[in-house]
C-alpha cells in the first residue's frame, strides 16, 4: 500500500499542530512521554496519531485511560473526524468502543484501567495512555507494557498532567536528554499550558486556540497555587494531587486494634460525641466513625457490607446510644440514603444532619477534614483500610476548570470520618473549656 499523505490528512481533518505538537511529531520515538499542563493539546495530538495509524495496514491500537471519561477524549476526536470525512471506510462500534478501517484492516479499541482483565492482549502496534500518571504502576508494568513486547515493535505514547513523583515521573526521567543514552527508544517532553515570566505573570498560552491568556489569568486567580503549578504549569511536586497532608502525624500508635473492622473505646462520662455514617451503595461498605468532641479523637470504628438495612439501622442506633445518644451525621444522598435517615428517625435515633453530596459540598466536607489533618487537630488509630483510603484520596481539575475530589480505591472510611468531623469546633471542646470555662455550665452529665 502506498504511503499516506500526512499533509493532506491534516488538512482534511483541520488539524494544524501548534509549535509544541510539531516538536513532538518531529521527534517521536518508541516510547514518547509527554508531561504538560491541562488543555495543552495532548489529546488532539494523540487522536491524530491514532488516525494516521489506522490508515496503515493491519495495525492494532489501544487507547487507555484511568476511567471511561478520560479514555473517551481521544475517541471523541476520532469519531468526529471519521463521521465527517471518512464515514465510508470506517466502521464504528459505539457500544464496544471499537473503530475499524475496512480497507486497511486496522483496528482501534478504547479501554479503561478500571478493569484489569480487559487489558490482557498481545501484539499492540500503538498504545496511547491518557492521564498515565493517574494509572497505577501495576497496570503499566503487568498489563500495558508487556503488550508492546511482541516482535519488539510496539510503540507507546504516554500523555499526562504530573501527579507527584510516581512511575510516570520515573519513566519521564528516562527520556530526558541527559538520560537518553542509557535509555534508547525513550524521549520525553514537558511544557506548561500557561507561559509565565520570572514574576509569575502570564504572558502567553501554549495552546491559544483552546485557552486564551485572559482565561488563564482568570483561572489562576481562583486556583490554589499548588494546584495551579500541577494542572497548568505541568510541574512535578511531592504529594501532588493528594488532598490530605500531614496525616501521618495524626496517627495514634499507642492504640492497638485486633479487629480492624470493629473497634470501640468505652465512652467517657461527661464527654460529647459525633457519629459519621457513610451508607453502603451496591458493593460499597457501610462505615461508622465516632469522634470525641472533647479531644477530637476517633474512639469508635465499624465497617461492614452485605448486611440487611434493618440490622444496620439498629447497629447505628446502638452505637449512638452507647455514646450517650450521640448526634448522627450521615450520608443521605439519593433515595437510599434519604430512606435510611428517615428509618433511623423512626427508631428515635438522634439524626442531627442529613448530608446530601454534591460536587461542591463534597469539596467543602473534605476540605474541613484536610484542614484538621494538616493542623494535627484530630487523632486516629492505624486502621489499615482508613489509612489506605486517606493516601489514595485525590483531587483533579475537570475540563470545565472545577475542582473534583475522589479516590482510585474505595472512600467509605474517609467519607464517614469526614462526616464525623463536619461539625467539630476549631479546637477540641476540652481545650476550649480549659481556656475560659465558657462551656462549663452547658456540660451534660451521664450516669
Amino acid at each position: 500500500m502506498r504511503q499516506i499523505d500526512l499533509s493532506k490528512l491534516k488538512q482534511i481533518i483541520n488539524f494544524h499542530p501548534n509549535p509544541i505538537q510539531k516538536e513532538i511529531l518531529l521527534n517521536l520515538d518508541r516510547f514518547t512521554i509527554v508531561n504538560s499542563g491541562k488543555r495543552a493539546g495532548k489529546s488532539t495530538l494523540c487522536a491524530y496519531l491514532a488516525l494516521r495509524e489506522l490508515f496503515l495496514p493491519d495495525k492494532n491500537i489501544w487507547v487507555v485511560g484511568p476511567n471511561h471519561d478520560v479514555a473517551s477524549r481521544v475517541w471523541d476526536y476520532l469519531t468526529f473526524w471519521i463521521y465527517k470525512e471518512f464515514n465510508d471506510i470506517f466502521k464504528v462500534n459505539k457500544h464496544e468502543h471499537i473503530i475499524e478501517n475496512s480497507v486497511t484492516n486496522s483496528k482501534l479499541v478504547t479501554k479503561t484501567a478500571e478493569t484489569e482483565s480487559s487489558l490482557l492482549g498481545k501484539g499492540l502496534d500503538l498504545l496511547i495512555v491518557d492521564e498515565a500518571s493517574r494509572i497505577d504502576d501495576v497496570i503499566w508494568n503487568k498489563y500495558l507494557q508487556p503488550n508492546l513486547m511482541d516482535y519488539g515493535r510496539g510503540k507507546a505514547v504516554l500523555i499526562s498532567n504530573p501527579y507527584g513523583y510516581n512511575w510516570f515521573w520515573e519513566i519521564h526521567q528516562r527520556g530526558l536528554p541527559h538520560n537518553r543514552i542509557e535509555n534508547p527508544g525513550f524521549i520525553s517532553f514537558s511544557f506548561p499550558t500557561a507561559i509565565e515570566d520570572i514574576n509569575g505573570n502570564i504572558i502567553g498560552s501554549n495552546n491559544p486556540s483552546a485557552i486564551s491568556v485572559e482565561e488563564l489569568q482568570r483561572t489562576k486567580k481562583i486556583t490554589p497555587y499548588d494546584i495551579w503549578r500541577v494542572e497548568y504549569l505541568g510541574q512535578f511536586q511531592e504529594g501532588a494531587g493528594t488532598v490530605f497532608k500531614n496525616w501521618e502525624h495524626c496517627i495514634d500508635n499507642t492504640i492497638r486494634i485486633e479487629n480492624q473492622d470493629e473497634w470501640f473505646e468505652n465512652p467517657n462520662p461527661g464527654h460529647l460525641y459525633y457519629i459519621g455514617v457513610d451508607i453502603a451503595k451496591v458493593e460499597d461498605f457501610t462505615v461508622v466513625c465516632v469522634i470525641d468532641r472533647m479531644t477530637h479523637r476517633l474512639v469508635g470504628f465499624y465497617r461492614v457490607n452485605n448486611v440487611l438495612w434493618e440490622i444496620m439501622r439498629q447497629k447505628v442506633l446502638d452505637i449512638s446510644l452507647k455514646y450517650y445518644d450521640a448526634e448522627i451525621i450521615l450520608d443521605a444522598t439519593g433515595n437510599a440514603g434519604d430512606m435510611f435517615a428517615e428509618n433511623l428517625e423512626e427508631l428515635s435515633a438522634n439524626v442531627d444532619t442529613k448530608f446530601v453530596y454534591t460536587a461542591e459540598k463534597k469539596v467543602m466536607l473534605m476540605d474541613k477534614l484536610a484542614m484538621k489533618m494538616s493542623s494535627q487537630n484530630i487523632r486516629f488509630p492505624a486502621i489499615r483500610q482508613l489509612l489506605k483510603e486517606i493516601q489514595s484520596f485525590t483531587y483533579h481539575m475537570t475540563p470545565s476548570g472545577n475542582l473534583k475530589y475522589g479516590s482510585r480505591a474505595k472512600d467509605d472510611c474517609v467519607n464517614a470520618l469526614a462526616l464525623a468531623c463536619w461539625k467539630l469546633n476549631e479546637e477540641p471542646l476540652g481545650i476550649m473549656m480549659a481556656k475560659d470555662n465558657v462551656f462549663g455550665h452547658k456540660m451534660r452529665s451521664y450516669k
